[in-house]
């Protein structure tokens, strides 16, 4: 499965709090929904992933019932992967992850493909929503956590309790936080 994302890093709106159907409403427009029966629409099939999310994370199923949970999320995810326990994949834009062929993602992980800090840290910290992409044969071992907006190229791996926040080039050994290229393999 070649790793090909047609998404774009988006700028939104940072968090403001607000009555449940201003949150429904600013979180299915950001989704692209507009009007009251989309917003409904959308509410419901977050609702199913919010259900779908910790049985995904959590269930002792075997690791190709997780990756089909995940797909039924939406993450764009290739043949003959591995998704151990205690993966979390995006809870709120799972379809911006791309996971290519042969990826294993070890367990205790976490992939974000955004970041929505409160009002009050704007202007100083930009709200947005970028793709993230795992290409064929990588591994991502233990406790790895990879931001929004993030290549890991084809047949990396990254060492375990590594924060990732930029893109690692393919077939590289990175490690550490953040997470750096120790050596080409």
């Amino acid at each position: 499965m070649k790793c090909r994302v047609e998404i774009k890093r988006q700028n939104v709106d940072n968090f403001k709090s607000g009555s449940l159907w201003d949150t429904l409403r600013r979180s299915a427009a950001g989704h692209g929904y507009f009007g009251f029966w989309n917003v409904m629409y959308f509410s419901f099939w977050a609702a199913v992933d919010n259900f779908l999310l910790p049985i995904a994370m959590y269930s002792p199923v075997p690791p190709n019932m997780r990756t089909k949970i995940h797909r039924m999320r939406g993450v764009k995810i290739g043949k003959n992967c591995l998704i151990g326990l205690n993966v979390m994949l995006d809870n709120v834009y799972p379809n911006f992850i791309t996971i290519g062929d042969n990826v294993s993602l070890a367990g205790h992980n976490c992939i974000l493909c955004h970041s929505t800090p409160f009002n009050y840290f704007s202007p100083g910290i930009k709200s947005y929503i970028a793709p993230v992409v795992i290409e064929d044969n990588a591994w991502i071992t233990t406790g790895v956590i990879i931001l929004p907006g993030v290549t890991i190229g084809e047949g990396s791996i990254v060492t375990a309790g590594s924060v990732v926040s930029s893109d690692i080039p393919p077939h590289s050994l990175a490690a550490g936080n953040p997470a750096k290229v120790i050596k080409k393999i």
